[in-house]
């Protein structure tokens, strides 16, 4: 799994995504007070998720990383979040979990602030149910979800299979522990634990 470290840049409040020229405003899907799918990889890409919460504007994608056949079974999720001027993004691409076994890590790449976390996770279209553990401080949390399918339009768009995918924020700092995920019958599939926490190596 390849793996890039968020990007921290600082902008102009002021920008106008007129000024980026019409080819970058050819591949907006929906507007934004900042491009924040300027740095995903490919030519195209599908919208996975969007929001703000506490002051930060957040989007997850989902996209090819290159032209080459692999890049089809391995999806690239982008995270990138604008906050009081203050870019980011968070990029992470690999074959789909539990693909390579079920303790192999699925993408996950995560950027939290101080009041918000915003993630993305791709899995397999086997997993219907994950239940994602996260670490707030010194405390833990629990995401119970369903992960939705990605649409054949959006599939298609982006040039990759249907898989299932998650795409959060939440309204606090937090990382992600571990992702434990269920097929239809309750199976359990998926099942990785992160060092990534500082406060549950």
């Amino acid at each position: 799994m390849r793996f890039r470290s968020p990007v921290v840049v600082l902008v102009a409040v002021c920008v106008v995504a007129g000024s980026l020229g019409s080819d970058l405003n050819a591949r907006a899907s929906s507007a934004y007070s900042f491009p924040l799918w300027k740095d995903v990889p490919g030519n195209s890409f599908a919208v996975l998720g969007k929001g703000r919460l506490r002051g930060m504007e957040w989007a997850v994608f989902a996209s090819r990383g290159s032209g080459g056949p692999k890049s089809r079974s391995e999806p690239c999720i982008t995270v990138a979040r604008l906050t009081e001027g203050r870019y980011a993004n968070a990029l992470s691409c690999g074959p789909l979990a539990p693909t390579e076994g079920i303790r192999y890590p699925p993408s996950h790449p995560l950027l939290g602030e101080v009041e918000a976390t915003a993630f993305g996770i791709s899995v397999a279209r086997e997993i219907s149910a994950v239940d994602i553990e996260l670490e707030k401080g010194r405390s833990i949390k629990h995401i119970r979800d369903e992960p939705r399918l990605l649409s054949r339009r959006q599939a298609k768009k982006a040039r990759l299979p249907q898989f299932r995918y998650v795409a959060v924020a939440v309204p606090y700092a937090a990382c992600i522990i571990g992702i434990v995920g269920y097929s239809a019958s309750g199976e359990k599939r998926l099942d990785f634990k992160s060092r990534e926490c500082r406060n549950h190596l």
